[in-house]
């Protein structure tokens, strides 16, 4: 899927800190953080993007695209940005259509330079711009490439792909966006990923309130989502006021956005950033809606703001009369915005209520988040009763959304407050911040559902996240049933058979080696529990006699048999008889249990 680009004038914000305060954790998250993975595959192909400035040619810059090619690799497409005109290329043909170039196949490290027409308007204005001595511009350069074996193609557009980023001089690169020129940069890093403001020298802004205020949202609004670097660059004139953001890195905020207004463009473009649900045409108000809110929340709790402010802002009558669900229903087309940041005002107040503070509208959020589902009405409304655990809200979400229903917005500072002290909203004695930065589930006490709550899974040392640590075919929670089982080792007894086969087929003792006490560990008895039959499933070999030294007249053969292997060759397997041939099998047959298992 590629990512649209979304110009935003008008800029607003949530955060959603809960108001602290001790409440009974509604059984709401039953779904997990999903942690994203790579694309199997997606190290195929290699690229490095190299964007020049070009003095000499004011209104164009140059990119230069890099490739580096593995074996498997059966197909590289490359698609031109709009205005782009090809320079010059190694290893690409031409194809025609939106994938315009193709790889020849056979260059190992095919290459494409191409010149971007940088001035770039929007209603008549800037959203990118080329001065010649510095540049705000686009760098997505759309590229796929297929494999051996693979049924979908890779592609950038989904950011899987490793690419490296670079400009030819001074400047700071994006994966959808870059400044060239003279500049200075300011980072913070907060919870695993690091945010860099980008100040080009032609520009005046107050550069510590808005690092200040950026860095506050970074710190405060915990939607899960995201270990990305984000990269903020301030837009000089003549690029248009307000802001725009591209995917889930970059975004510019014209330098005479004000970080003391409701409407902070630089927070407002930051909450673009943590958005990676989907939704369906009736939930797209969301987007703007929660955008909206959000900033006037978090800008009034870092003080930026008074209450009256952030009141009047949230509770307006503009466009009061218009129904969320139904884009021609909207009086105006910054409905999604002003009636969407009351509505969301007014489910804040009533989710806060319900939880006694400990849960907000920005649960909601990260729910939304965490799911991955496209968002409905009907699931938005599962997330608002799981948050604040009212059923009641269900119906409320119905009226205020698919309606032209207006609700209230308590006019009560105390309720909007910033929360004091770290928040545990499971109670599993881990903070909200401690299960974001570990991949948790901070609305579940117990997010892989294994029957041991987070916090006493890092003390035992087994993995939050996973039912069966060790892998064994027994959940951790299982395991501590058992005296003396280790959720941490597949098989506690060191017997040779995992724990999981002990307690459901075999039916041995996973805390003793040897079950019947035979003398013969279990993994090697033929009867474990049945300490009248001592018999090993190993065959031993007899003393040699006399008679054995002597040249036998006929030379035994030792068979050979061939077993594929995961790379699809064959390894060879010397037979010594059945009964080594009947333990193999015995092997083989536990193995293709615990892999059924698992």
């Amino acid at each position: 899927m590629g990512t649209n680009w979304s110009a935003t004038v008008v800029a607003v914000a949530l955060l959603l800190a809960a108001v602290a305060g001790p409440t009974t954790v509604p059984a709401a998250a039953d779904t997990s953080p999903a942690l994203t993975e790579s694309t199997a595959g997606n190290d195929a192909v290699e690229r490095t993007l190299v964007v020049h400035l070009t003095p000499d040619d004011p209104g164009h810059v140059e990119l230069v695209a890099d490739f580096d090619v593995a074996e498997n690799v059966t197909g590289l497409d490359v698609a031109l940005p709009q205005g782009a005109t090809v320079i010059e290329r190694t290893g690409f043909e031409t194809r025609g259509g939106q994938w315009t170039y193709t790889w020849d196949g056979e260059t190992q490290t095919p290459s494409i330079r191409i010149r971007l027409e940088a001035n770039q308007q929007l209603f008549g204005s800037y959203n990118f711009y080329d001065a010649g001595d510095w540049a705000l511009v686009p760098t997505r350069f759309p590229a796929r490439f297929f494999t051996d074996g693979a049924e979908t193609y890779h592609s950038w557009e989904d950011d899987t792909l490793p690419t490296t980023y670079e400009a030819a001089g001074e400047g700071v690169v994006g994966d959808r966006m870059a400044f060239l020129g003279d500049h200075d940069a300011l980072e913070y890093e907060s919870q695993g990923r690091k945010m860099t403001l980008v100040v080009p020298d032609t520009t005046q802004v107050d550069t510590s309130a808005v690092f200040g205020t950026l860095t506050y949202a970074m710190d405060n609004l915990d939607v899960h989502y995201g270990n990305d670097d984000i990269r903020v660059f301030v837009a000089p004139d003549p690029i248009r006021r307000g802001g725009l953001q591209a995917g889930n890195t970059d975004m510019w905020v014209h330098h005479s956005g004000d970080v003391n207004d409701p409407d902070n463009v630089w927070v407002h473009e930051y909450i673009h950033t943590r958005q990676r649900f989907t939704t369906t045409h009736k939930m797209d108000w969301f987007f703007e809606g929660s955008a909206d809110y959000m900033t006037a929340l978090l800008t009034y709790q870092e003080n930026r703001i008074t209450f009256d402010e952030f009141y009047q802002h949230v509770s307006t009558d503009r466009d009061a009369a218009s129904q969320l669900s139904s884009e021609d229903r909207w009086t105006s087309e910054f409905a999604e915005y002003t009636k969407g940041r009351r509505v969301l005002a007014a489910l804040d107040a009533e989710i806060r209520q319900a939880t006694g503070g400990t849960n907000t509208v920005e649960d909601v959020f990260y729910l939304l988040n965490v799911r991955g589902e496209e968002v409905t009405v009907a699931n938005f409304q599962e997330a608002v009763v799981d948050v604040s655990g009212d059923e009641s809200l269900r119906d409320w979400v119905e009226r205020y959304v698919t309606t032209d229903a207006v609700p209230e917005v308590p006019e009560n500072e105390s309720l909007f407050a910033e929360p004091e002290g770290p928040l545990d909203s499971d109670d599993d004695g881990l903070t909200d911040a401690e299960e974001n930065r570990l991949g948790l589930n901070r609305l579940n006490p117990d997010t892989d559902g294994d029957g041991i709550d987070d916090q006493t899974e890092r003390e035992l040392g087994t993995d939050p996240t996973k039912k069966d640590t060790d892998g064994d075919g027994l959940d951790d929670g299982t395991e501590r049933e058992f005296a003396g089982t280790d959720p941490t080792v597949a098989d506690t007894d060191g017997d040779g058979l995992d724990d999981g086969t002990e307690r459901y087929d075999t039916n041995t003792d996973p805390t003793k080696a040897d079950t019947d006490g035979d003398g013969v560990p279990d993994g090697e008895d033929a009867a474990p529990t049945d300490a009248s039959i001592q018999t090993a499933t190993a065959t031993s070999t007899p003393e040699p006699t006399e008679s054995a030294t002597e040249a036998p007249t006929t030379t035994p053969v030792a068979t050979e048999t061939t077993t594929p292997t995961a790379d699809g060759s064959e390894s060879a397997i010397p037979g010594f008889g059945v009964g080594t041939a009947l333990a193999a099998l015995a092997v083989v047959g536990a193995t293709t249990i615990l892999g059924r298992r698992d």
